[in-house]
């Protein structure tokens, strides 16, 4: 299950609120860049804890693993 074949990222500057919820399966990442950027990155499957290392070493101030519950809006 993704938002976008794997090695697709997408950057949505104007997006105001995300939700996700229950999508296991999801291979698709997101996250928030420092100037409230969302991103939507889909993976290849991979483990939980490979995904929470990748996500570590990135720049990006917020980000949610593949499959994970997501609530966010954007703070203006």
């Amino acid at each position: 299950m993704s938002f976008s074949p794997v090695g697709y990222h997408f950057v949505f500057p104007s997006l105001v609120v995300l939700t996700v919820e229950g999508c296991p399966n999801l291979t698709t990442r997101f996250s928030v860049d420092s100037e409230q950027s969302v991103h939507a990155e889909t993976q290849a499957s991979q483990s939980v804890d490979e995904t929470i290392v990748e996500e570590s070493a990135t720049a990006q101030e917020t980000t949610w693993p593949a499959g994970s519950n997501i609530s966010w809006s954007a703070e203006h």
